[in-house]
């Protein structure tokens, strides 16, 4: 029997290459793959926003963290698609982060030219953090839940900034939050000081992920990584 991860995984690579080359935003992309993993009829339930409250993971979710702070205080989490199975639960966290484009649509009937449809999100050190933020969380809901063996964060993107940046040789304050293709540590710490390390601590993940990038559209690749 297929395990729930390699079904879903399947899945989005599934949907990612049937549809169209961009959506308006993250909850354009998250209402189109609830349809269709909804219409692939392999799940017993499709659960959108779910909700785990803070106090519930609050000892993983401290746990992960580089320096423990009195003053960080973990939020209630609303995982973007839960998928169940047979009494297995699979969390799917998802990233739309993009650099402006223009293309034409079509609306009411009419042909609307050179349309801006998607907004620059720029501040990649907070994309990239957010993404690896997300991995902890699927990874702190493993080990508290049992029915939850695994779990999926989708990066979406056509800003090449991820999966070009940063630099060979060069050392931004968000260097261990790189996207890049390739292997990664486990240590997601700023490098030095900044104003972001105190609403979005440094922190930990369980292991070593390597990171790969997908083409689906140019100029849209995403990234799927299996927790």
């Amino acid at each position: 029997m297929e395990h729930l991860i390699e079904l879903v995984k399947r899945d989005l690579h599934v949907f990612l290459s049937s549809n169209p080359t961009f959506f308006y935003n993250e909850c354009d992309l998250q209402m189109h793959i609830a349809a269709h993993l909804s219409n692939s009829n392999n799940y017993d339930k499709i659960h959108l926003e779910y909700f785990v409250p803070k106090n519930i993971i609050h000892n993983e979710i401290t746990q992960s963290l580089v320096t423990p702070s009195l003053s960080y205080n973990p939020q209630n989490l609303y995982i973007d698609i839960v998928v169940e199975k047979n009494g297995e639960f699979l969390p799917i966290e998802l990233k739309y982060k993009t650099a402006p484009l223009k293309q034409n649509i079509t609306r009411f009937g009419e042909t609307l030219d050179r349309i801006d449809i998607l907004k620059n999100h720029g501040a990649r050190d907070l994309g990239a953090y957010d993404f690896w933020r997300d991995v902890s969380r699927i990874e702190c809901l493993i080990k508290r839940f049992k029915n939850v063996k695994n779990g999926i964060v989708l990066f979406v993107t056509n800003d090449k900034g991820y999966w070009e940046l940063p630099q060979d040789g060069s050392t931004p304050n968000y260097a261990n939050f790189s996207m890049r293709p390739g292997k990664h540590g486990v240590n997601k710490t700023w490098q030095g000081n900044t104003a972001m390390s105190s609403s979005r601590p440094s922190f930990t993940v369980a292991r070593e992920y390597k990171i790969k990038w997908n083409t689906y559209s140019t100029p849209f690749q995403y990234c799927l990584l299996e927790i």
